[in-house]
């Protein structure tokens, strides 16, 4: 553990930078789905749709989030 404290000076900066990892490859990802150039509510479907397939193959920011609200 004094090895992540080297790197991240505590638990909570650990946490932030894992919690900044998932969030930044979910808005990486859902910026290849071109949501801007669609019409509102298809592009909310499409939007959804994405986040309820990928969710499940992807828990880090869901765990993450949930570990916070402990």
């Amino acid at each position: 553990m004094e090895i992540c404290y080297c790197y991240f000076s505590s638990k909570d900066g650990l946490y932030i930078r894992v919690l900044q990892g998932a969030h930044s490859r979910n808005r990486r990802i859902e910026a290849e789905l071109r949501l801007e150039k669609m019409e509102p509510e298809r592009a909310l479907r499409t939007l959804v749709g994405f986040t309820c397939d990928h969710q499940p193959g992807n828990p880090d920011l869901s765990r993450a989030a949930k570990a916070s609200s402990r």
